[in-house]
């Protein structure tokens, strides 16, 4: 039986039908998260000669999140309605695979649709800037991250047509055991349920102000420095023989520290006062792309302690060099909103007594960090160079 398999193949466009199974307890925003990732990395290292955002930016966004998401949303359920159950697998031909395959005809129309307003968002820019004026804009973090949301969108609907797949190959080899039927349908049902719950969010993350759009970037930077922080503890514990189990000990609350930031940041509301609100847009934008550099500095911070240093090498008195250098152009945004003179006293007196607290313990780490690494290395690189 022809069923859905060639059309739903082709809907693929030859995608490979790996199995899955083991991203079956993630969340859609699991799902979402490493390409979002990815993509906060490529907004820092772009070329800022190859583009800019469509003038048409405003009405394309209106066009994903009013009509092609909800359209997509619908169809994905849709499809599913009409295939659904294992009873399915015993006919040859059911009457509602006619229907599906209409479905499936105007799922790949609307992803069509949804690709070709995703490359309108951006025309080729005529900067000679390696640092132009639009890179501050937050619109252009804004475009590029609906770049990623839709790709993933394109790679979790691959997914779920994969599920779609293996089904129908069920059907054709008149494999009809209930309990293979039962688990294929169910695995189906959750798959609809998880592309339908992130393409929620990704509506509702259309509808974010230019500071909620900030926020949530700064929210899965905080994220992120979570899954760092989970890896560095884990680092010692699975590997006990390093010598340098210590230095791992006082890097702990260093990360800790970057992750509080980046929270306190992402959960300003405006109920609460807080400097961002106080922002212009160009402040703002400057601000987010100041921690654009989260968390690859941080990794690579992380990379170099779990290699101790080579004592032929020359001894390095600033191991935190790099890392406080990049965090303190974001310092230095932050600190006109703590002069005494500027803006409002109760926010700056609020965010003021909540950063220097936060600064005075960051800087403690620091301290502390550079301390146990002088201990254990400085003189292995004296006796080396004697």
């Amino acid at each position: 039986m022809e069923g859905l398999r060639a059309p739903v193949e082709r809907l693929m466009g030859g995608q490979s039908q790996e199995a899955d199974d083991e991203e079956e307890d993630l969340t859609p925003v699991d799902l979402a998260l490493t390409r979002d990732q990815q993509c906060a990395r490529e907004i820092r290292e772009s070329d800022g000669a190859m583009r800019e955002v469509s003038s048409d930016f405003s009405n394309i966004i209106y066009q994903l999140q009013k009509h092609l998401l909800p359209s997509l949303k619908k169809g994905v359920w849709r499809l599913c309605y009409l295939v659904f159950g294992p009873d399915h697998l015993e006919k040859n031909e059911p009457p509602e695979f006619q229907a599906a395959l209409e479905v499936l005809k105007e799922l790949k129309t609307i992803l069509d649709q949804i690709k070709h307003q995703t490359k309108s968002l951006w025309k080729p820019s005529h900067s000679v800037s390696g640092y132009p004026h639009w890179r501050f804009y937050v619109n252009y973090h804004r475009c590029s991250l609906v770049d990623s949301k839709m790709e993933n969108i394109t790679e979790m609907l691959g997914r779920l047509f994969e599920k779609y797949d293996r089904l129908f190959f069920i059907s054709e080899m008149r494999i009809v055991n209930k309990l293979d039927a039962g688990i294929a349908w169910r695995s189906l049902i959750r798959h609809t349920r998880r592309v339908s719950g992130y393409l929620d969010s990704v509506i509702n993350w259309f509808a974010l102000s230019d500071l909620g759009v900030v926020q949530d970037q700064w929210q899965l930077m905080a994220e992120e420095v979570g899954d760092i922080l989970q890896r560095a503890v884990e680092f010692p514990i699975k590997n006990p023989g390093i010598p340098h189990r210590e230095l791992f000990c006082d890097l702990i609350p260093l990360i800790k520290l970057f992750r509080i930031f980046f929270k306190k940041l992402s959960r300003a509301t405006p109920s609460e006062p807080h400097f961002i609100y106080q922002m212009s847009l160009d402040q703002l934008s400057s601000l987010i792309d100041s921690t654009l550099f989260f968390p690859d500095v941080l990794e690579e911070f992380i990379a170099g302690v779990r290699s101790p240093p080579d004592p032929a090498d020359e001894f390095d008195e600033e191991p935190t060099f790099l890392l406080m250098d990049h965090f303190e152009r974001t310092m230095r945004i932050l600190h006109p909103f703590l002069d005494p003179n500027g803006y409002d006293k109760a926010i700056r007196h609020e965010f003021s007594k909540w950063y220097m607290s936060w600064r005075q313990l960051f800087y403690l780490a620091i301290d502390r960090f550079t301390a146990t690494y002088f201990r254990l290395y400085s003189d292995l690189s004296r006796y080396h160079q004697w």
